[in-house]
């Protein structure tokens, strides 16, 4: 669970709140209240909320019809399992005996890891969390499509140094390898990783182009 912490970027108060969100209901016998499911309605209205907080700020002409669009694609159970991965929450979640890999399952931790946060920090953390793993995604049209190249040019029209990147390990057998990289930019730094050295690298440059064109 420290991992989950560190990637995060939050420390609990109560640490036993992110041991519920990561209890599945499967290993509960006397008790559901004491697994994630109430974790996980909390946590989905607070990332809808947050989410829509940022969308309305990073698109004030668009109409709400494409806001909702976005909405819904960014908290949808596809973008909710690219999130776990990041997070690496198959690793913690408590289910003796539990596929913890299935969409489903990493999707409803996510949402019940947030939930938790909410419960133990209120809004402020859940935004902050949002608008760092949530906002890279927003970048999803196809003249972005290349991020490293994007983040280069962002850095040369400035007239800054060129982006470094790090390959900072390696995890997961040789069937499902898992590369974290780093990289530096500005004085910034973004951290990802992805089932590819290559994919970890553009994921890092979505995240560090966000975060110096955030007018957050």
């Amino acid at each position: 669970m420290r991992r989950i912490t560190d990637v995060l970027g939050y420390t609990f108060a109560s640490p036993d709140l992110l041991t519920q969100a990561l209890t599945h209901p499967s290993a509960i016998r006397a008790s559901v209240t004491k697994s994630f499911e109430r974790l996980e309605f909390l946590g989905d209205r607070a990332l809808g909320l947050s989410v829509a907080h940022i969308l309305y700020i990073h698109f004030p002409n668009e109409a709400e019809g494409p806001l909702a669009k976005r909405l819904a694609s960014l908290c949808s159970k596809g973008q909710l399992v690219k999130i776990a991965h990041l997070w690496q929450v198959a690793d913690h979640i408590i289910a003796p005996g539990l596929q913890k890999g299935a969409d489903n399952v990493l999707a409803d931790t996510v949402e019940s890891i947030l939930g938790a946060v909410f419960l133990d920090g209120g809004i402020e953390p859940i935004f902050q969390i949002v608008k760092k793993f949530w906002t890279p995604y927003l970048l999803t049209d196809s003249s972005q499509a290349d991020a490293k190249s994007q983040l280069q040019m962002w850095l040369q029209a400035k007239g800054l140094e060129m982006p470094v990147y790090t390959l900072l390990g390696k995890e997961g057998p040789d069937h499902a390898p898992l590369f974290r990289v780093q990289v530096l930019g500005k004085g910034l730094t973004a951290i990802s990783q992805a089932a590819t050295k290559k994919e970890a690298e553009q994921l890092a440059a979505k995240f560090l182009l966000a975060q110096l064109e955030s007018p957050l």
